[in-house]
């Protein structure tokens, strides 16, 4: 005969699973208690049930090797459908219990006797029982004995409680501590990376240090800055925990051509990617694979000079993923990276702006004369030359202004195009343009003015074949130190030369009639 279930069964299971001690080990307390049951009760089996939703389960068993045996056939499953001791003198006459399988085979139950254990908020989640192979009487003091000890039971359940929880929030106050210690160094190193960002670095550098406090901090194996070009992802420096195979280094250094790798990801999503098990993915790279990567971070960082910066951080196999922590340090430290880059990418183009005629591309007169100066300072010797168009004035009246800036846009490119690749062009305004020459002509170069000259008439001649026929322009040159040690020294000298130049041509122009 099964016995019935409680009437609060449910909230009776979730207090035995309250406690977490079904299916534990041994523990000498509960071992002690059922000694003594049986020492003091003269009996040869005392054990410590518990009553699950289908089972007996004994968390101590004297006498007995097990006690676990299915619900229905449990002597204890009766015993805690009430609050007192329950006593069976000999299981053979009870009608309950005469065909159970623990009476008529092994142990041979006669006599059973089981108090509830009855937790401190009402529910009773097994018993302390004792049994004998023979009936024999259980008078009110050997059942008071039996309770007591059952409740003996229920205050090491209580104290068991208590030290789990007690290490459970040890626990969480240890992990708690941790967690604070890694978010003040998370926090510090923002403030790190803050500072980084003040300092007065090329964006390379600044984001190359960046890289390398964030991977030392987030306990990266290897840290790298990727420099992505249209179709090319290169290692410009990396930095790592400790010593790494060759094999990895040469892997690391070696390119990654559009759509290969995990990196490309990362740039098409336009944010960061973090991979936990690397080997998985769909574009892993079996050389990585090899060398035993287990997670990676890809996060892009911001542009210079046409190429993304991009942040990859590995972590080799038996290494931990990447946190939440992790992910929020790499991530805040890319943004203020991102946005100092583009306030330098801004600036920079604030600065060429104020350094560039508009109108032809060329520098303007405050970009060659910061250069003049600088020149002036940093070489021994430097020449300059003052370029006018001759008769600009004319061909504005006679063929319109948009003829004009015409012959100025093409003029500008083919000066470039003439002039020596260390020599710099510029547009002073209007018609005026110079060249600033560093070093000094070549050897076999006599006259630094003819030589211009001559790659003037050069000029000019291509300017014709453009439709410009009869171009030319005059010009002036002066040279550092010989002729002056300042900028308005030497525009001085070359301006004076390239208008005496002009009167010359002038001159002969009128002479000969054109």
């Amino acid at each position: 005969m099964p016995p019935s279930l409680p009437h609060d069964e449910y909230q009776r299971i979730q207090a035995l699973a309250r406690y977490q001690v079904l299916d534990t080990l041994p523990e000498e307390a509960f071992d002690r208690i059922t000694r003594l049951a049986a020492r003091v009760l003269d009996v040869p089996v005392a054990i410590v049930n518990f009553i699950d939703g289908h089972r007996q389960w004994g968390k101590a068993c004297y006498g007995l090797g097990s006690s676990e045996v299915p619900r229905e056939d449990s002597f204890c499953a009766w015993a805690i459908l009430s609050d007192e001791v329950m006593v069976v003198p000999d299981a053979r006459n009870d009608g309950r219990f005469a065909d159970n399988p623990m009476v008529t085979g092994r142990p041979h139950v006669h006599l059973y006797a089981g108090a509830p254990l009855i937790t401190p908020d009402g529910y009773p989640l097994g018993t302390l029982c004792v049994t004998d192979d023979h009936p024999r009487p259980f008078g009110e003091r050997e059942r008071s004995i039996l309770q007591d000890l059952a409740a003996m039971v229920i205050d090491e359940l209580e104290l068991r409680l208590k030290r789990l929880e007690l290490e459970r929030e040890a626990q969480a106050s240890a992990l708690l501590i941790q967690s604070l210690r890694k978010n003040t160094s998370y926090a510090e190193t923002l403030l790190a990376v803050s500072t980084l960002l003040e300092l007065d670095l090329e964006p390379r550098e600044m984001t190359q240090r960046v890289v390398e406090l964030v991977s030392h901090v987030t306990e990266a194996t290897w840290g790298g800055l990727v420099l992505v070009t249209e179709n090319q992802a290169q290692v410009v420096t990396a930095w790592s925990r400790s010593a790494l195979s060759e094999n990895f280094g040469r892997i690391v250094s070696q390119g990654v051509p559009r759509g290969q790798g995990l990196i490309w990801q990362a740039l098409e999503r336009g944010e960061a990617l973090y991979i936990e098990r690397y080997a998985e993915q769909t574009g892993a790279l079996p050389a990585l694979i090899e060398v035993g990567v287990q997670s990676a971070a890809f996060v892009p960082l911001g542009e210079v000079g046409g190429a993304t910066f991009v942040f990859c951080g590995v972590r080799l196999t038996g290494a931990q993923g990447w946190s939440t922590q992790d992910r929020a340090l790499i991530e805040a430290a890319a943004r203020s990276v991102s946005v100092t880059l583009q306030r330098s990418r801004h600036l920079s183009e604030l600065q060429t702006a104020a350094l560039t005629d508009s109108f032809t591309g060329l520098g303007n007169r405050r970009a060659f004369e910061m250069h003049v100066e600088t020149a002036l300072q940093g070489y021994p010797a430097i020449s300059l030359a003052v370029l006018d168009i001759d008769d600009m004035r004319g061909l504005n009246a006679r063929e319109g202004h948009a003829r004009g800036d015409l012959l100025l846009r093409s003029f500008s490119n083919v000066l470039v195009t003439a002039v020596d690749h260390a020599d710099r062009v510029y547009r002073l305004g209007g018609d005026e343009f110079a060249i600033v020459v560093r070093p000094p002509p070549s050897p076999g170069v006599q006259d630094m003015e003819q030589d211009i000259v001559q790659r003037l008439e050069r000029i000019s001649e291509i300017m014709g074949r453009t439709g410009f026929e009869g171009f030319s322009v005059s010009v002036g040159v002066a040279s550092a130190p010989a002729e002056g040690r300042s900028l308005s020294a030497l525009l001085r000298v070359a301006d004076e030369r390239m208008y005496r130049q002009k009167r010359e041509r002038y001159v002969r122009r009128g002479e000969s009639g054109e």
